[in-house]
């Protein structure tokens, strides 16, 4: 239970990790004048969405949901779900299933999904329609689209998509959070000059990683499409970052998160999102995620820093041995 004083907070809203889950949920604060005893927000990975929603479950709250997308998995549990006395917001733009959002819809849980911007721009056109000063802040929605989409035709997008990621923390989710809320609030101050420091630093940290990429992947070719995995070592950069470089050598590239928690597949031909639903993840078509499963032997091993081969190959054969059987890679990718 959250309470602040002896209110109960009536908003929770559970949103993406990244900068456009930040974004969308700084935005839909703004737009709804809420006051910061009013919410509580939670940031999680996607595939954590039940065990958050069961935990500050509630009667009578409003839960906003935004960023978050869904896989068959957890439709499966949720339309199982008393919801009649919940009201819920759910705010994305990931690929969804019409019957996901039929069943939903009928449940009383109001859905907005638009593939054609990023949630931050989901959130702009459905809550903020009546908001003041909409010129600003389309500016702020663009050049959060502007990362979030990879489209990068703003030169503030690169600034705030480093700036988000620079610490993989709560504690600095919720500091952006407050730098974004205060921004739109108040629109008397560069928020560029804000970040930039911590852009710097990122940067630095992103350049050092970069120049050894080739010495860290692994490559395979199957079926004539090629498969680059790389481990991170560290959180800088982000895996969309190093997807993004690996796409320059590869067709599809799979990066294993630092903690072995997750794994992301970038592409920028193939079907991703086909891969990360083998492994209960979803997301893009070209762009997707999911949660990984590691023997806390190897965790341990990586932590140490010892075995990092061992344990690459490990996760490596796991992962081909897993796609070899559920996935038809002609299929997966077109010709260009």
């Amino acid at each position: 239970m959250i309470i602040l004083g002896s209110r109960l907070r009536p908003f929770v809203i559970i949103t993406h990790r990244d900068l456009d889950g930040v974004a969308s949920a700084s935005l839909y604060i703004y737009c709804k004048n809420l006051s910061e005893d009013m919410y509580r927000v939670i940031f999680i990975e996607p595939n954590k969405i039940l065990d958050v929603f069961r935990k500050y479950y509630k009667k009578n709250r409003n839960y906003v949901i935004i960023d978050i997308g869904l896989n068959n998995n957890i439709y499966q549990e949720l339309k199982h779900i008393d919801l009649s006395e919940v009201h819920i917001e759910w705010y994305d733009h990931h690929v969804w299933e019409d019957e996901w959002i039929k069943t939903l819809k009928a449940k009383n849980v109001e859905i907005y999904v638009d593939r054609s911007v990023c949630a931050t721009g989901v959130v702009a056109k459905n809550v903020c329609r009546n908001c003041m000063d909409s010129s600003s802040i389309n500016d702020f929605v663009e050049s959060v689209c502007g990362a979030d989409l990879w489209k990068f035709n703003r030169y503030e997008s690169a600034f705030l998509f480093r700036y988000a990621d620079a610490k993989n923390t709560n504690e600095w989710r919720y500091n952006v959070l407050k730098t974004f809320t205060n921004y739109l609030r108040n629109r008397d101050h560069d928020l560029l000059s804000i970040v930039k420091e911590e852009v710097v630093r990122y940067v630095d940290e992103e350049l050092r990683v970069l120049s050894n990429l080739d010495r860290e992947i692994v490559k395979f070719v199957i079926d004539g499409i090629t498969l680059c995995v790389y481990m991170k070592r560290e959180h800088i950069p982000s895996s969309s970052i190093i997807g993004n470089t690996l796409l320059s050598r590869c067709d599809i590239a799979a990066i294993i998160n630092e903690s072995l928690k997750s794994i992301s597949f970038r592409s920028s031909r193939c079907n991703v999102r086909e891969l990360a639903k083998i492994f209960n993840g979803g997301g893009h078509i070209k762009a997707a995620g999911a949660p990984l499963e590691v023997s806390p032997v190897y965790k341990v091993l990586k932590n140490i820093g010892i075995g990092n081969s061992i344990v690459r190959g490990n996760i490596v054969n796991n992962l081909l041995d897993k796609i070899a059987k559920n996935i038809d890679w002609r299929k997966l990718c077109v010709s260009d």
